[in-house]
């Protein structure tokens, strides 16, 4: 899950490149195209440290 979360997260980043280079960051456009990203892919939380279980998570 985690490289999925880190995968939609670069995701994010490319539209955000794309909407840069199109219709621009600072638009209404951009700012909702960009919007929808954030909260569908947001960024994914840091990884455990080793060694650390997560509850509910097989070893």
């Amino acid at each position: 899950m985690t490289a999925l979360r880190r995968a939609q997260a670069a995701l994010t980043g490319r539209v955000a490149e794309a909407v840069a280079d199109t219709v621009g960051a600072d638009t209404e456009t951009g700012r909702a195209v960009l919007d929808g990203y954030d909260r569908r892919f947001p960024a994914p939380p840091p990884d455990d440290p080793p060694g650390r279980r997560r509850p509910g998570v097989a070893p």
